[in-house]
């Protein structure tokens, strides 16, 4: 069997302590889940939000409920505006 060298030894023990340490972190930290695991800004997602909304405002899809949940799949979206249109 081959040795470990004695610093990678370290330096995994190191890291699996650090990973430890950061999973010891209570999650009441982060306002919440799903903007503890998302790397965007909160601004970059409202604004981004906002867009979507206002572009299935124009097709004529927050009538039907695509506009709340997000435009979809551009298939989707195209299937959509032919009907509506």
């Amino acid at each position: 069997m081959t040795e470990i060298p004695e610093h990678l030894l370290k330096r995994a023990q190191a890291a699996r302590e650090k990973a430890a340490g950061e999973a010891a972190q209570p999650a009441a930290e982060a306002d919440s889940p799903a903007e503890a695991d998302s790397r965007i800004p909160a601004h970059l997602l409202e604004r981004s939000k906002a867009a979507r909304t206002k572009a299935a405002t124009r097709l004529g899809l927050v009538a039907g409920g695509l506009g709340a949940r997000g435009l979809g799949t551009l298939e989707q979206v195209r299937r959509d505006a032919r009907v509506g249109g």
